[in-house]
């Protein structure tokens, strides 16, 4: 049996091509000043919306009964209960493959907001 030839990093393209590809307004990193805020607003946005989606379908499927362990019995599995269960996969997925990339996209700005964040509880905390 031949042994598998395993590709080499530059054999998967350009990293522009790869940055291109990554989807979350990519074009607006390279971008500075407040075209760029304003693409991670945007990103912020569509972040809220998607985990505010989440929580609603989440809810939804914590309506159907538990048992003691928090398991969903066979027994209540019903058509309905596995299509909420297949929506709220598909959301959480959504938001999974959304969260890889804006943190990628938008690294810098989350850790300015984080820190002002950070400095603004240090400010409440010293009065």
């Amino acid at each position: 049996m031949a042994a598998k030839r395993r590709r080499s990093r530059r054999s998967r393209g350009s990293r522009a091509a790869r940055r291109s590809s990554r989807g979350v307004n990519a074009a607006s990193r390279h971008r500075h000043g407040q075209a760029q805020r304003s693409g991670y607003e945007t990103a912020k946005n569509v972040r809220d919306a998607l985990e505010a989606d989440l929580k609603e379908k989440t809810a939804k499927l914590n309506a159907h009964p538990k048992n003691a362990l928090g398991l969903t019995p066979d027994a209540y599995k019903t058509a309905e209960w596995r299509s909420d269960k297949a929506a709220t996969d598909k959301a959480f997925r959504r938001l999974q493959q959304f969260n890889a990339q804006f943190v990628r996209a938008y690294r810098k700005e989350i850790a300015a907001d984080r820190d002002e964040q950070r400095a603004a509880r240090l400010r409440q905390r010293t009065q």
